[in-house]
């Protein structure tokens, strides 16, 4: 009888265990999957933003349909930017939000493209970078 008890006590133990170890592993794949997800949305939009304001900027800058496409997409950039949940450490740590407005602002001041390239390139890089990372 006794060791009926404990036969069954440990074959409860093992399914609490297993549970235990289940539930773990699938809330720490369920985390790496929403920052892979973060990191890609914030890629998506600062890349769009990218091509929104040089866009705008070879169409030298008269056309007011571009004017607010590429105004949209900056805003959603920036919001992007801004609400990150579980990658806000990271994107603080990169300066991504101050690197992406001191890159546009510096564009639209001296509308250096190829300046605006390398600066636009080092941040997504940076963001790759820390995506491959986890």
């Amino acid at each position: 009888m006794e060791q009926t008890i404990i036969g069954a006590g440990g074959a409860l133990l093992c399914v609490l265990v297993g549970h235990f170890l289940t539930r773990l592993w699938e809330e720490k794949r369920w985390k790496r999957d929403q920052k892979l997800l973060e990191f890609r949305e914030l890629v998506t939009a600062i890349t769009a933003a990218i091509a929104d304001q040089q866009h705008y900027e070879l169409a030298g800058g008269i056309k007011i349909d571009l004017f607010e496409k590429q105004m949209k997409s900056f805003k959603k950039a920036v919001r992007t930017i801004e609400d990150r949940i579980f990658i806000l450490e990271d994107v603080k740590r990169l300066r991504i939000g101050e690197r992406f407005f001191d890159g546009r602002n510096q564009f639209a001041e001296d509308q250096n493209g190829d300046a605006f390239a390398k600066n636009m390139g080092s941040i997504l890089r940076d963001i790759v970078s820390e995506a491959q990372k986890i």
